[in-house]
């Protein structure tokens, strides 16, 4: 049995001002009926780790999700799915058993089993695992009932548990065999996805289809991936047939690749919801009329059709409308700048308050804009911040207030292959 020591502090930061649902993005250059004996993919940006529960970047997990699995996985559709466990009962409403999937082997060789699965809790309760996963957030204890149940134990009811684990990748205590790479090779964990890493040689990766997979085999025996930052040369692998789907196109890119022949542009609601964060216990977030004011200066349709260039929708909410929890009924959130500022001058605040927005680089533009409509509700003395921390400036919890994004990619499993087209990446 383990037990899991709760994060010292949960997330107090508060989602003052969501203003875009973005849609997803796919091209795809033809789409053979017969099963490929490959398919290429281009992402933008490249995988930070070969650890599955180390990281929640995007192209990291999407590309990992090929080949590690969770106790649960989503469908297209979002709703939740049996997978390494096929089936699971509450006795209680702190208490979860989950009876293993039996056959399943992982890319070592090891069969599934309940000590595999506590392993794996015990190495997602890590902290920067555990900021990665989520998975193991609220639970209070993980314990193998015997080799092939795992009994897992809440500190208080959790409705969306399942939801969290599915973020949560089980792997083998024992590696998997190294991967090839330009300084060599590269140490591997064992999961029991539907492809293993073949090799991973500065900006492409290759993925072979992982023959003893316990479920339908995916379609492509052998997956190609190309990593552009920017998506940078995207439209030129399309065109020369050197790449079959870009995953993750950016809004401003689709225009230029729809227009190529041959090549699809698939659309679908997106998942993923940006918003800014502020923490709510730092001065000037703390009031209440501060954080109302910033929601009413924001033109959420002008970021839209700026920022995603029309590929979106102003939020009225924290999700999305496919996402379990959405309320139709809610209005949309009221752009009112005149509002604002009288709102800022009634509680005293001569001239606006101060405001520093952290963004990351690449995001600079769209902070910029967000910086103007903010000075026109009476924030004049808004500024935006150089993101802090990289990859992760989004959630450095040294920022008080910035640009974040939440929600996931379509696709259910978020794999290559199976039925249908084949696609990666969270499938878009």
């Amino acid at each position: 049995m383990m037990t899991i020591k709760p994060p010292r502090s949960g997330n107090r930061r508060r989602n003052i001002a969501a203003w875009c649902a973005a849609a997803a993005l796919l091209a795809a250059a033809g789409c053979a009926r017969q099963r490929p004996p490959s398919v290429g993919i281009v992402f933008d940006g490249r995988p930070l780790t070969l650890d599955p529960n180390a990281h929640r970047e995007v192209v990291t997990r999407s590309v990992l999700s090929n080949c590690f699995e969770g106790l649960v996985g989503f469908d297209p559709e979002m709703r939740i799915v049996p997978l390494l466990a096929e089936r699971w009962e509450n006795p209680d409403d702190l208490t979860w058993v989950f009876h293993l999937r039996t056959g399943v082997r992982f890319h070592n060789g090891r069969p599934l089993d309940a000590a595999a699965v506590v392993g794996s809790f015990r190495s997602a309760s890590r902290p920067v695992a555990a900021r990665a996963s989520g998975g193991v957030e609220n639970i209070d204890t993980v314990m193998a009932q015997d080799s092939a149940t795992v009994v897992v134990r809440t500190v208080r009811p959790n409705a969306v548990l399942l939801n969290r684990l599915a973020k949560l990748y089980i792997v083998s205590e024992r590696p998997s065999r190294p991967v090839a790479s330009d300084t060599g090779t590269v140490a591997m964990l064992a999961g029991t996805g539907p492809y293993t890493i073949e090799s991973w040689r500065g900006d492409s990766m290759a993925l072979t289809r992982w023959e003893e997979y316990w479920g339908p085999p995916p379609q492509a025996a052998v997956l190609r991936l190309l990593f552009r930052e920017g998506h940078h040369g995207t439209a030129e692998l399309l065109r020369r047939g050197a790449a079959d789907i870009a995953a993750g196109v950016n809004a401003r890119d689709a225009g230029r690749i729809e227009r190529l022949k041959g090549v699809q542009l698939v659309r679908r609601p997106g998942l993923a919801v940006r918003y800014l964060r502020a923490d709510p216990s730092a001065r000037p977030y703390s009031d209440p009329v501060v954080r109302r004011a910033i929601s009413l200066a924001l033109d959420r349709q002008q970021l839209v059709d700026s920022a995603a260039a029309g590929y979106g929708r102003p939020a009225s909410q924290m999700v999305t409308a496919a996402v379990f929890g959405f309320n139709p009924e809610l209005p949309p959130l009221r752009c009112d700048p005149d509002s604002a500022r009288a709102l800022l001058a009634a509680a005293g605040h001569r001239g606006g308050p101060a405001l520093l927005l952290d963004v990351i680089e690449t995001r600079r533009d769209l902070g910029t804009l967000i910086q103007r409509q903010l000075r026109r509700g009476g924030c004049a003395r808004s500024r935006v911040g150089a993101g802090r921390g990289g990859v992760g400036a989004r959630t450095d919890r040294r920022s008080q207030f910035f640009l974040s994004g939440g929600g996931r990619r379509r696709g259910g499993r978020g794999r290559a292959g199976g039925g249908g087209a084949a696609r990666a990446g969270g499938g878009i």
